[in-house]
């Protein structure tokens, strides 16, 4: 059976390289930025929707003094969506904010 199963039937794996895995991070530090500031100036969950809590709040706005901003997704997070396509010349890889909508291409192309 062709691929890396780990243990598990069926089971597909996918890796990021060093550089896919940094611009990834680079990529969600800047969305995280601009929802955590947006909750924290607006008090509400996200563009307009429901109120947040002062705990929550308070928590959004340490996280940015930190550095680290923490949007809060709700109560499941879930806020990034992994696609991986596997074609015959690469792997197409995007990674999309289920909020903003913002959308990164970490295929390497070059590579290809």
């Amino acid at each position: 059976m062709p691929g890396k199963t780990n243990g598990y039937e069926g089971e597909s794996v996918f890796r990021l390289s060093e550089s896919q895995l940094a611009r990834l991070k680079r990529w969600m530090l800047e969305i995280d930025t601009k929802l955590a500031t947006n909750q924290s100036e607006t008090g509400k969950l996200f563009y307009g929707k429901n109120k947040l809590s002062p705990r929550i709040i308070r928590l959004i706005r340490e996280s940015i003094e930190r550095g680290e901003p923490a949007p809060y997704y709700g109560a499941s997070g879930g806020a990034y969506e992994y696609s991986f396509v596997p074609t015959s010349i690469g792997t197409v890889i995007k990674v999309k904010n289920v909020v903003s909508g913002d959308i990164i291409d970490l295929s390497e192309y070059e590579d290809w």
